[in-house]
């Protein structure tokens, strides 16, 4: 007998239909399983034959061939097991189901016929939003995650045997309409990363309000202990709440990496504040790898990529950011294939100014060659400091102002601000997928900020005289752009580009 069975796979945050057909016929006894599958999707066959045996059915005893269509891709997990057990009790006429077509079977199988939960069940739920006729039947810890898909039809199950018995009655007791979880909930802040906790280094905390208004890419730079890394941690304080799309876009992706049902993960609530170590390799930071997973830059999507000590970090390393920050996305291309991630994300780093580390401290001597400070810029390319929009001094804290309680104002004054100057740019982009200042091309960027022609010609001399880059000065104006909103301004003033401008005189 053929059964066709529905089920679906990951490629990136795509979910991929995917149908198990089974054929069970009478001769040689035997398995054949063709369709590119992999290790783990090959390996299915042992776990589907205990599960079943041990739920008190057989699919032994028959010649079986399973077809995993479409046969051109490959399929990868275990989230196959399910739908196989399935179709292979059909097919040996085991029990009988009504209609089987408007269910989409997915669930890794133990060899006591228990269901584990799965990976990407977000991204499945989402390609199902528009088949309200289709009941998803998965294991009962991704059931959470899928209800965050409002309108869907969900079976959760624990087991191979309870699947068997829901699916026998016409009509499952443990079928549910999804209405969508309320994941909201109030933010709680460190308070130890509180603006109000950084005394002093009122210019700093300017530019990171800047670089939160417009997701701006930032690099601060000071001597060692003066408060770089505490600035940059402390930024993730002052950004808005993520919306519903953003929350269950950055979701999608954790999702697809790893198991969010567990007790150990949970839904991305707070925007992402990825900090990894000088040491990352390529493929982590990036994606990529055997099952070409997504990378730190994907994991930041919608938050923070922060990378302390950045010329600690190999060179080629560092300049496989330059696509992603430019994009928004990374493409990861290899032999078995290619995905595309989203990883649109504000990058922030943090440096010394020399190997010493003083060469901008008042107090310290810098005991570095000229050609010791050389070397040290030169692994930091110029193409990526081209593309960092916001250059910090972080001057060394002057010790006496340590007897003051707190700063002046809180994270929470500071993200009004912030959300305010987002709003600016909601309005501005209502009719773009774009979001933020930083995102604008060339062409955005001179029509939304408006100059008079005296204005123009000052901007103009000013990017002339410092030498910068064409890319470089239209980063100045959507900075500039970004500082007007925050004024809540519809004009770009002089004084706006002149702040704008002292963000690129690093050196």
């Amino acid at each position: 007998m053929f059964i066709r069975i529905r089920s679906y796979c990951l490629s990136g945050i795509q979910a991929i239909p995917v149908s198990v057909e089974v054929d069970s016929s009478f001769g040689l006894p035997g398995f054949s399983l063709v369709g590119l599958p992999d290790n783990a999707v090959r390996e299915s066959r042992e776990r589907v034959v205990a599960a079943v045996r041990t739920s008190g059915y057989s699919v032994t005893g028959r010649r079986t061939t399973v077809n995993l269509s479409p046969a051109d891709l490959r399929k990868e997990g275990s989230a196959l097991d399910l739908p196989l057990a399935i179709g292979m009790l059909l097919a040996n006429e085991e029990f009988k189901v009504i209609n089987p077509s408007r269910y989409v079977f997915l669930g890794e199988l133990s060899l006591d016929g228990l269901l584990k939960p799965i990976r990407g069940t977000l991204s499945i739920a989402m390609a199902l939003i528009h088949k309200k006729d289709t009941i998803l039947v998965i294991p009962q810890e991704n059931v959470e995650e899928a209800s965050l898909i409002e309108g869907l039809k969900i079976l959760g199950v624990s087991s191979l045997l309870e699947t068997i018995n829901q699916l026998k009655m016409r009509e499952s007791s443990k079928l549910i309409v999804s209405r969508g979880i309320s994941y909201k909930q109030e933010r709680s802040f460190n308070k130890n990363l509180d603006f109000k906790s950084i005394v002093g280094m009122e210019g700093v905390k300017r530019a990171l309000e800047i670089a939160a208004s417009g997701n701006h890419n930032f690099l601060l730079v000071g001597s060692p202990g003066s408060g770089k890394t505490l600035c940059a941690k402390s930024i993730a304080s002052i950004l808005p709440e993520m919306s519903d799309s953003e929350i269950i876009e950055s979701t999608q992706i954790h999702s697809c990496i790893k198991n969010l049902s567990a007790k150990q993960y949970s839904f991305i609530l707070e925007r992402p504040f990825r900090s990894p170590h000088h040491s990352s390799s390529m493929v982590s930071l990036v994606g990529g790898g055997h099952k070409l997973l997504p990378g730190e830059v994907s994991l930041a999507h919608n938050g923070v990529l922060f990378l302390d000590e950045l010329p600690e970090f190999r060179r080629e390393v560092l300049e496989a950011l330059r696509e992603p920050m430019e994009d928004g996305e990374v493409q990861i291309s290899r032999a078995s294939g290619s995905i595309v991630w989203p990883a649109r994300f504000m990058m922030g780093a943090a440096m010394n100014p020399c190997p010493c580390g003083f060469s901008m401290d008042v107090k310290k001597e810098c005991t570095c060659l000229p050609d010791m400070k050389q070397r040290y810029w030169l692994k930091v390319s110029g193409p990526l400091l081209d593309r960092i929009d916001l250059q910090i001094r972080v001057p060394s804290m002057d010790i006496s102002k340590l007897k003051a309680n707190s700063g002046v104002e809180s994270s929470a004054e500071v993200r009004e601000r912030v959300k305010k100057a987002r709003i600016f740019q909601q309005k501005r982009f209502k009719e773009s997928p774009k979001l933020f200042n930083a995102e604008m091309n060339s062409l955005e960027a001179k029509a939304a900020c408006q100059m008079d022609k005296k204005t123009e010609d000052f901007v103009l001399g000013a990017a002339e005289k410092m030498l910068l880059s064409a890319r470089a000065y239209y980063r100045v104006l959507k900075v500039a752009r970004t500082i007007a909103d925050l004024r809540e301004s519809e004009v770009v003033s002089p004084i706006d580009l002149a702040e704008a401008l002292q963000y690129r005189m690093l050196k």
